[in-house]
């Protein structure tokens, strides 16, 4: 399988990344990109294959609604405050070992839910996996140690496809683990965890990240420096958060599709049209956009359809109003990450690579806290009006970001020489094997 990957995260002919020092060359680089895409491909669809039964598998245990949801907010503290130091801890050691260190952590975490036989148990799981939530920020840096600035926005948009990919793979497995039994979901979670450890033990290079650049600081210069890029991410994780805590609630009380209530058959169809939207927008179209619009025109276009899917979603109780909206978010959303992680990349500099993932990272853990908190409260009190503007609001204020900065990212431009390599390069590489 990494040889089929080194075919799609190739870099063009003649804009090879070499890290500093000539050490690495070509397939070097070829083979940690192909490396990194198969980590977190492997050990997202870990959790995903978790993410389907692990309500109903707590309430088995003595959870109720509430005991549910403190899965979430436990997970969420844990990950914020261990991100940052994971992150710091991966330049100052080396990304490998923190990675593996993670990556194993999870899966003893996954093993011990398997094992559980009280909801404390669950419980403890969840905090284990929060602490050492490490693995996509890290996973990040060593990617951005890897890419030239101009094509990290290329490099972790493949990461976010990975991401997809699991989480439309992930529940189709877990219904097929059902079948042995409720516990075989998790243990089949634990499984591709594992996988993930061998992945990174065997594929990733080891030794540091580049060396920070002299006079950049501590984690205060840090967070100043990356002030604009974390407030846009904050913008884009509330909205992310709001959107899907909220929409089933909303959707359950203010659509009728054919007629007809709004339940888990029509929520499991919307969210097969999210994962396929997603995939898709990240993988034919992210490339050519990014190219012919340059980042900062991507990014304001991404955050400009997902406020007016926001808007407009609901407006229309059929299918309609709610496909078209849905669709238009799922795609802002979807191309919005890799696109503020290069950013957010660029602004740390050498050597805080991992450090600046880890401050992203608890900016998220914040709103997994927040936004549901909201998401809940408004509809609960029935103001789904109000829910639908904030989620727009959210996605408006990043927009209201972009258009206030001047300058165009480093090394971007639309169509220029160093333009960010094209996604759809993937679709060409079957093609020319």
């Amino acid at each position: 399988m990494p040889n089929a990957i080194l075919l799609i995260l190739r870099p063009r002919p003649g804009r090879v990344a070499v890290p500093e020092g000539g050490a690495c060359g070509r397939h070097a680089v070829r083979r940690t990109r192909a490396g990194a895409f198969c980590v977190v491909f492997a050990d997202n669809l870990g959790w995903a294959v978790i993410v389907p039964v692990l309500p109903y598998y707590a309430e088995r245990l003595g959870a109720g609604p509430a005991g549910v949801g403190l899965l979430i907010s436990v997970y969420a503290l844990a990950q914020a405050v261990a991100a940052p130091l994971l992150g710091r801890l991966a330049d100052r050691v080396g990304r490998k070992r923190v990675l593996v260190a993670c990556l194993a952590g999870s899966c003893l975490s996954f093993l011990g839910l398997a094992a559980a036989r009280s909801f404390a148990m669950v419980l403890g799981s969840r905090v284990l996996d929060g602490v050492t939530a490490g693995n996509l920020p890290v996973a990040h840096a060593v990617v951005a140690d890897a890419t030239p600035e101009p094509e990290r926005a290329a490099a972790f948009n493949m990461l976010a496809m990975a991401y997809g990919a699991a989480f439309l793979l992930g529940p189709l497995a877990a219904a097929a683990a059902l079948r042995a039994g409720p516990r075989a979901p998790v243990l089949a979670g634990a499984g591709f965890s594992a996988l993930s450890v061998a992945l990174a033990a065997f594929l990733l290079p080891g030794g540091k990240g580049r060396p920070a650049s002299r006079g950049a600081g501590g984690r205060g210069s840090l967070a100043r420096g990356c002030a604009g890029s974390l407030a846009a991410m904050a913008c884009l994780f509330a909205a992310y958060q709001l959107f899907t805590s909220g929409f089933p609630l909303f959707a359950e009380r203010a659509c009728r599709p054919g007629g007809h209530g709004f339940g888990a058959r029509e929520l499991s169809l919307v969210y097969a049209l999210v994962g396929a939207t997603a995939l898709g927008v990240q993988g034919l179209l992210s490339g050519p956009m990014i190219r012919r619009l340059g980042e900062r025109g991507a990014t304001a276009l991404a955050f400009a359809a997902g406020a007016l899917g926001a808007a407009v979603l609901g407006l229309g109780r059929g299918w309609p109003g709610i496909l078209g909206p849905v669709v238009l978010c799922a795609a802002g959303l979807a191309v919005l990450r890799p696109l503020l992680a290069a950013r957010l990349s660029r602004e740390a500099g050498p050597g805080r690579q991992g450090a600046a993932m880890g401050l992203a990272q608890t900016v998220q853990s914040a709103m997994q806290i927040l936004a549901p908190l909201a998401a809940g409260g408004l509809i609960g009190l029935g103001r789904l009006g109000t829910w639908r503007w904030l989620l727009a609001g959210c996605l408006a204020a990043g927009l209201a970001w972009v258009l206030g900065r001047s300058e165009e990212a480093p090394g971007q431009g639309g169509g220029g020489q160093e333009a960010v390599e094209p996604v759809q390069e993937t679709a060409l590489a079957g093609q020319e094997r």
